[in-house]
């Protein structure tokens, strides 16, 4: 289903839920990355919602399979939400990767960003149906691990995210951080000490919204539910930089 939350005071929250999204229509271009033999699994998942401009726009992911393997592209476009409709396409892999997820977008109040990767920071634009990169940022070695989660939030001159890393066991645990890059420079300042929501296994967070200095995010326990966290946004410890990893 697709919810919308609507903020109403400090404290609650109205979900307003609307009609199923429609998935969208395959174009040739989108097959031709695809390969013209795949077959579409679940069209297009994980959908992370960015408004800029009065624009609201979309990252996704779509998984399909060929020669018995399963892949994924990335699914990037404007969310058209009187109809329920995503207008997009997919994304070349700048790396030609056979997976690609967890791409995240972001704006510094001038422009539409997007971090492909996290190690290194790699900033740039989708333009074009093609990613195109703008900043390369070193960063420590812990990033090899973290993928994002949500979009980016301003907060201040500050710009917030959740990532994820995973501990692969039987089952997998999820856990978070929330990492803060400068918004002028879009430079790494640190990030917060690692957290679950519940503590259960296969956590994903998609969302994250500031509100009357609460931050709600919103969270999946086992792909089968949907959940908002709320924190107030000064209960977050980040990491002194001289034990950052």
């Amino acid at each position: 289903m697709n919810v919308c939350v609507q903020f109403s005071d400090d404290t609650f929250i109205n979900p307003i839920t609307s009609k199923y999204i429609e998935n969208p229509i395959f174009s040739e271009s989108d097959y031709e990355i695809m390969g013209k033999d795949s077959i579409i699994i679940e069209g297009v998942q994980d959908i992370r919602l960015l408004e800029f401009n009065d624009t609201l726009y979309y990252t996704g992911v779509v998984l399909y399979e060929k020669n018995n393997k399963r892949l994924g592209n990335i699914h990037y476009g404007i969310y058209d939400i009187s109809n329920a409709k995503l207008d997009g396409c997919l994304i070349k892999s700048p790396k030609n990767r056979e997976c690609e997820k967890n791409w995240v977008l972001f704006h510094n109040n001038k422009e539409l960003l997007c971090i492909y990767e996290w190690y290194p920071l790699t900033i740039g634009k989708i333009q074009n149906n093609v990613f195109d990169n703008l900043q390369i940022h070193e960063m420590s070695s812990f990033f090899k691990r973290i993928s994002g989660s949500s979009n980016g939030v301003i907060i201040g001159d500050e710009i917030w995210f959740v990532c994820h890393f995973i501990s692969y066991g039987k089952p997998r645990h999820y856990y978070h951080i929330i990492v803060k890059l400068d918004l002028n420079s879009l430079k790494f300042i640190s990030n917060s000490i690692p957290f679950t929501f519940e503590g259960n296994p296969i956590e994903y967070c998609c969302g994250l919204k500031l509100h009357n200095d609460l931050l709600y995010m919103t969270y999946s326990v086992k792909d089968n539910n949907s959940n908002i966290a709320i924190i107030k946004k000064d209960a977050i410890t980040f990491m002194n930089k001289d034990l950052m990893y």
